[in-house]
């Protein structure tokens, strides 16, 4: 099978790979070939065709240099459209591929994708939906001007309008895409977020999780940005100070780091550490130490989320906390699968009622149940394999 990739992110040779490296090494190991476009215009990368493993070819075409303020911003998107149909376009149309990939946002691949499928050079067009796009960002604030909200949504409609598949992360999800984009005919299958699989990174830092008893170790991995819930994390912790066994991870960064470590210090949230931005090996050298991972959202929004996170953390034999808005189905897996516990979105009270449950049970070393339980959701749902097999089922099914 060959398989092409449009995407703004894909790290490659980087330490620190993502959802589309996982899955194009899956690919790749399984004998099919990946061609990989990558077109950010905000995350520079040198320009042109590399080769970084057997069976993957990567083409990119985004800028080579940060844009600084919104006029350069604005200009590094238009020139990064131009050179994905100008230069990517005769690059993808010299092969003809069994299956190509894109994910929402969808306006930001530039129409793209959809003229490749129109040209022939697709046979089947899959479109991830792991964002609604623009009701989610304006829900969470990150998008201020909700009188450009129908304009948005009929441009993201249009971005996959000619995709063959949408694939959604969950039932919640897919009953949310038909009715928020409504009289929609496209085939829908459920495709949750996936990662590598730990085990054979081959590392010493890929050893079981820890069933040290000396303390509790939750961590909670992730965008320090607007929507994320942080907030309610560090309000739990404050409830938990008198529980010294009990320490909280803030792996990650973003626009709102500095305001969430100035939280933390004026509520005297001490049990809780910032750890800043980790390459994937010291992420999950920090997990495999860890007793439990921790997925919150903020409520009163519509979409459905499926935290992402939640894969890594079962990858590597994690219980999972998840506080999630009502509309999510995700607390519901890990709940009924024994991986976890879930609680609602902006409740920092019941977070750390959950927080203090599995820290009791770690200290009564109770917890293999749920270990083996989150092993079993990874390689079930969240695996890197798992989602190749569905999307292999796809192109075969055309």
């Amino acid at each position: 099978m060959r398989v092409l990739i449009c995407t703004s992110e894909f790290s490659s040779e980087s330490s620190n790979p993502w959802l589309w490296d996982d899955l194009a090494n899956s690919l790749t190991a399984a004998g099919h070939s990946v061609d990989v476009v990558v077109h950010s215009p905000t995350s520079p990368r040198p320009q042109g065709q590399t080769r970084p493993a057997p069976g993957l070819r990567i083409l990119s075409v985004g800028t080579v240099s940060r844009p600084v303020g919104p006029l350069a911003k604005l200009s590094s998107y238009m020139a990064t459209a131009w050179r994905l149909h100008r230069i990517a376009r005769p690059w993808v149309q010299a092969s003809t591929y069994d299956l190509g990939l894109y994910s929402s946002i969808g306006v930001f691949s530039f129409g793209f994708p959809s003229r490749m499928r129109r040209a022939g050079a697709i046979r089947t067009l899959v479109f991830l939906l792991w964002d609604f796009f623009p009701v989610h960002h304006v829900e969470i604030g990150r998008i201020k001007s909700k009188w450009l909200s129908p304009l948005l949504k009929a441009l993201e409609r249009r971005s996959f309008a000619k995709a063959d598949v949408v694939a959604l992360m969950s039932e919640a999800n897919r009953q949310y895409f038909l009715n928020y984009h409504g009289r929609v005919t496209h085939h829908t299958v459920l495709l949750p977020p996936w990662t590598s699989d730990p085990r054979q990174d081959g590392k010493p830092e890929s050893a079981p999780p820890s069933t040290t008893t000396a303390g509790f170790t939750a961590v909670f991995g992730g965008q320090l940005v607007r929507g994320r819930g942080v907030e309610t994390l560090i309000h739990a912790a404050v409830e938990l100070r008198d529980r010294p066994d009990v320490r909280i991870v803030i792996a990650g960064d973003g626009s709102r780091a500095s305001d969430l470590k100035g939280l933390a210090t004026e509520l005297g949230a001490s049990n809780i550490e910032f750890a800043g931005l980790l390459q994937r090996a010291d992420y999950r050298a920090l997990l495999q130490r860890a007793q439990a991972g921790i997925a919150v959202t903020v409520e009163g929004v519509s979409a459905p989320t499926f935290p992402s996170k939640i894969a890594e953390y079962c990858a590597n034999g994690l219980p999972v906390i998840v506080a999630l808005e009502s509309g999510s189905d995700a607390g519901e897996l890990i709940a009924t699968s024994g991986a976890g516990l879930a609680v609602a979105a902006g409740d920092p009270s019941a977070l750390a009622q959950a927080l203090t449950s599995l820290a009791d049970d770690h200290r009564l070393n109770l917890l293999d149940q749920r270990r083996s339980a989150a092993r079993a959701l990874f390689e079930s749902h969240f695996s890197a394999d798992a989602a190749m097999k569905t999307l292999t089922q796809i192109a075969v099914n055309g």
